[in-house]
């Protein structure tokens, strides 16, 4: 059985970090839609350009790109998907710990854990390295498969990220007003609110009748 001063602590610091992980899950997951989208509308072009532009020197270029003056940018987009993931996954936990929103916390998280689930199972990562990594002439096979994938994947990534953001940007709207709203708990966790019934009724009956007996029982002494 757990000890109610952890009880108590755990409730506080999960209510403390609700908001704050909700914005940085918003941040990360409205940051990593408008990569995506970049991607899928200029960079993936530009990629099946010079895959199907039949220069070998200039489809190699990329990969000798990404390993040296764009491998900073690089990092730092796999540092904002990573956090994307991990903030969503961080918030649904505490949404679950609160009991406040849970089903837009649990939209969120799996539109925001779907787009990176089917980046791997789609096997179009795999392709991706093997194109955008190789310093030689990409087979012709390989590179349709790449140009036909390409911006597919990426506009599904765009529409479950959109999603997720969606789920995130209810939250306060719906935290504020309706029925929603989480239930204020009472400061002390094991003081039960009082059940309904005849006992009430009864028991003001008693202490009426008490405070009357005691009202008979005093005299003044000026009568």
């Amino acid at each position: 059985m757990v000890p109610i001063p952890t009880v108590l602590r755990r409730i506080t610091i999960a209510d403390r970090l609700y908001w704050p992980c909700w914005a940085v899950a918003t941040l990360f997951t409205g940051v990593a839609v408008g990569l995506m989208l970049g991607y899928a509308l200029l960079l993936g072009r530009f990629l099946d350009w010079l895959l199907t532009s039949g220069n070998v020197d200039l489809a190699a270029a990329y990969a000798a790109f990404r390993g040296t003056a764009g491998r900073a940018g690089l990092s730092a987009f796999y540092v904002v998907c990573g956090l994307q993931v991990l903030s969503v996954i961080t918030f649904l936990a505490l949404a679950l710990a609160t009991r406040r929103r849970r089903g837009s916390a649990v939209l969120a998280a799996i539109a925001g854990v779907a787009w990176l689930v089917a980046h791997y199972a789609s096997g179009f990562a795999t392709l991706e390295a093997e194109v955008l990594r190789s310093m030689t002439a990409v087979p012709p096979a390989v590179a349709a498969r790449f140009v036909r994938m390409n911006g597919p994947v990426h506009l599904v990534h765009v529409a479950t990220l959109a999603v997720a953001l969606g789920a995130l940007l209810r939250v306060p709207a719906r935290e504020s007003t309706g029925p929603g709203r989480p239930e204020r708990r009472p400061s002390v966790p094991w003081a039960l609110p009082a059940r309904p019934g005849p006992a009430g009724p009864k028991l003001a009956q008693r202490v009426s009748r008490r405070l009357n007996r005691l009202q008979g029982n005093c005299h003044s002494p000026f009568h």
